[in-house]
């Protein structure tokens, strides 16, 4: 008898007999009485764009049949945590990008950052480097695009100067350009008298993900499979703790896909490269722990967090079926908050954002984690956003203390069901790529359908209301000052990086000491776009696929915005609409609410007016107004009488007028638009198809 019975019998008081539970079918008698005839599924029931259907209610019942409930930390599937002590085993890397294309400055940045709560070096390569281009390809304004202008190993001793390799984790995204790189890590660690085995991160390689963002590789897939297996074989050899192979899966996050696509995309993809490098003969034990797995993070919080449970369970049994060992079943996850579901237009709420994001990203107990900063989509970061982001990550760590919980979401029956829910259709969506292999899938366009098919459906949530980006779809404040570029001299920076160039031509060739051949030359000064000329000389593309456009949910919304910014550039003032209170506020006012938040997200600025109780003097105000826009808002009642009598005057006193009416009368559509009315506002309207048809008749758009 525990302490509570024993009060319990001593007083004569039961907290079981005197409150009992109530069943699961008493609960939802209630629910629906409280629904007053709104049916249970239409009310309660989400559907998501996983195909997965969110109940309001989760209970021991949905995880009966549930096979991993009893997984533990640390043991096979892992899909609680890959350590034994969980989320408690100490920080997650803290791996925040650096924006910044002046490499001298990007590395004073970096040591200001390790000193202020960022516990590891994120590198990825710019754009043009990391397709071991030449900056001679490269136009001055696109150095530092998405990434570190890396093109010799000089670049690269200055990123570096002052780390202490083995002190931190450095990673180092490389795609194209991963063996120069390997080659050059080697060469600092040597000069900096350390052991490459000491040095801890990553230099990696992901085919795929360039392939689906380029359309094609500047060489062949038998190429890019050589390289892999040589870095990888590197790896083995010298650098233990280092992984070379990257699954980057924002590649499909940040075009839109769901978390399912994007977990059954990755674990083809990582197949994909197993099967290629056993072929070249290595084993998995050799492989798979060489893999790390980067997923985005979107707004979804429980979502999220069920994802990365998930991918630990499927790539567990994966490499079971391959017979790997223990060790290799562990999957290594680098989150990065997504950039699909940011905003141009007030960018502040990007933080509210990726403070979710990031929570679901250690809840979901990633290894690693990099939040973007607010004004990513915007301009380069500076020195605040950046702060903010990593501070955002120290909050989780230092106040928060989520590393003192082993697993701060196991056991609940809605995140325990929902990672079932992600794994059984993520598998299924795996097993059909399977069949028809990932690079026909791409080929045929099947996968870039998908997501397309995903990102429409997303799209269409935000259109008709049924999801909101605040800020952007709703609550948009239009009078907003936008953010200040800051300012580089790409110019400058482009002349002192070819300086430090010199053309000597490379001699390097595929084979056994392809890396040792790598570090002679660099050393030399050759660069890496040189080397791999020579390397790939008799080589050359050989797959061409649709790109998988990067893509975020308020481009449409900030299409409609700027449009508004020009037009207030040109005449001073934003597009206006007046809106009209043909009936007492309190009467009206969520319509009046809901009309004027339908407008904002398009950049107008709405004056509504108070209560008119004579329509001619409506009719007045509105002329005198000069708005292109009059909305009539009132009760549907009054409608069949006020509406044809207004439109018309309207229309007779300004026929250019566009006459909105607030609401959707479907016994009277006809009869009010041939009375004058252009438009009907209501839940069910397409919110950007609306605005847009409406900023085109005005001249705005």
């Amino acid at each position: 008898m525990n302490h509570q019975e024993k009060q319990d019998k001593e007083s004569g008081f039961s907290f079981t007999e005197d409150f009992p539970l109530p069943t699961w079918q008493e609960w939802y008698d209630d629910v629906v009485k409280g629904l007053k005839g709104v049916p249970f599924e239409k009310a309660l029931l989400t559907p998501t764009a996983e195909g997965i259907t969110l109940k309001p209610l989760y209970t021991r019942e949905d995880v009966k049949d549930n096979p991993f409930l009893e997984n533990l930390p640390g043991f096979a599937p892992y899909v609680r945590n890959t350590a034994v002590s969980g989320s408690a085993k100490g920080s997650w890397a803290i791996e925040q990008a650096i924006d910044i294309p002046e490499i001298e400055e990007w590395n004073k940045t970096l040591l200001n950052d390790l000193n202020r709560g960022q516990n590891a070096v994120y590198i990825k390569l710019d754009e043009n480097a990391r397709n071991a281009k030449s900056l001679k390809d490269l136009s001055p304004e696109d150095m530092g695009k998405d990434g570190l202008p890396v093109y010799s190993l000089n670049d690269l001793r200055k990123a570096l100067k002052d780390i202490y390799l083995p002190g931190v984790r450095v990673d180092i995204e490389a795609y194209s350009s991963a063996l120069a790189c390997a080659a050059m890590l080697e060469t600092i660690a040597e000069e900096k008298n350390v052991e490459l085995n000491q040095v801890k991160g990553s230099v990696s390689m992901d085919p795929v993900a360039v392939l689906a963002q380029n359309g094609t590789l500047n060489h062949s897939w038998k190429q890019a499979m050589d390289e892999m297996a040589e870095l990888t074989r590197w790896a083995n050899q010298k650098a233990p703790q280092m992984k070379t192979i990257l699954i980057d899966a924002t590649v499909w996050n940040n075009s839109g896909a769901s978390a399912v696509q994007e977990l059954a995309y990755a674990l083809s993809t990582a197949v994909l490269y197993m099967n290629e490098l056993l072929d070249r003969g290595l084993s998995i034990d050799q492989i798979a722990p060489r893999i790390t797995f980067s997923f985005g993070v979107g707004k979804h919080l429980f979502m999220e967090i069920a994802k990365l449970r998930a991918a630990r369970l499927l790539w567990a049994q994966i490499i079971e079926n391959y017979n790997g060992s223990a060790e290799s079943q562990k999957m290594y996850i680098f989150s990065k908050t997504s950039l699909y579901n940011k905003t141009y237009y007030d960018p502040w709420v990007n933080i509210l954002r990726t403070s979710t994001e990031a929570f679901s990203a250690v809840l979901g107990s990633c290894d690693a984690l990099c939040v973007t900063p607010f004004d990513a989509v915007v301009k380069p970061s500076d020195d605040f956003s950046r702060r903010i982001a990593r501070n955002q990550q120290s909050i989780l760590l230092e106040e928060s203390h989520l590393n003192s919980v082993i697993d701060p979401a196991g056991g609940s029956w809605y995140v325990e069901t929902l990672t079932q829910e992600i794994a059984q259709k993520a598998w299924e969506s795996f097993q059909t790529i399977e069949t028809e292999g990932l690079l026909n899938a791409l080929k045929n366009e099947s996968i870039q359908k998908q997501i397309d098919q995903t990102h429409n459906w997303k799209v269409k949530q935000i259109l008709i209301r049924k999801e909101a980006l605040i800020g952007t779809s709703v609550f948009a404040n239009v009078t907003e000052k936008t953010l200040d570029p800051v300012a580089y001299d790409y110019q400058a920076i482009y002349q002192k990086a070819s300086a430090d160039l010199s053309d000597k031509g490379s001699a390097v060739s595929m084979n056994e000491n392809i890396i040792d051949q790598m570090k002679k030359e660099l050393a030399e000064g050759i660069t890496v776009a040189e080397i791999y000329a020579k390397l790939r000389a008799n080589d050359s593309a050989d797959l061409q696929i649709k790109k998988v456009e990067k893509r975020r949910l308020a481009e449409s919304f900030e299409t409609l915005r700027n449009a508004s910014m020009a037009y207030m550039a040109k005449n001073g003032h934003l597009p206006k609409v007046f809106m009209a209170d043909m009936a007492p506020i309190a009467n009206i006012k969520l319509r009046m609410d809901f009309s004027a938040g339908f407008f904002q997200p398009g950049g107008f600025d709405v004056f509504s007016s108070d209560y008119y109780e004579s329509m001619d003097k409506a009719i007045e105000d509105i002329i005198v107004s000069k708005a292109p826009v009059a909305v009539i808002c009132s009760t549907d009642d009054s409608y069949p009488e006020l509406v044809p009598a207004m439109a018309a005057k309207l229309k007779t006193a300004k026929p250019e007028l566009i006459i909105v009416l607030a609401g959707y009368p479907v016994d009277h559509l006809e009869t009010f638009k041939q009375s004058g009315v252009d438009f009907f506002i209501h839940l069910k309207a397409d919110l950007v198809q609306t605005l847009s048809d409406i900023m085109k008749k005005t001249g705005v758009l």
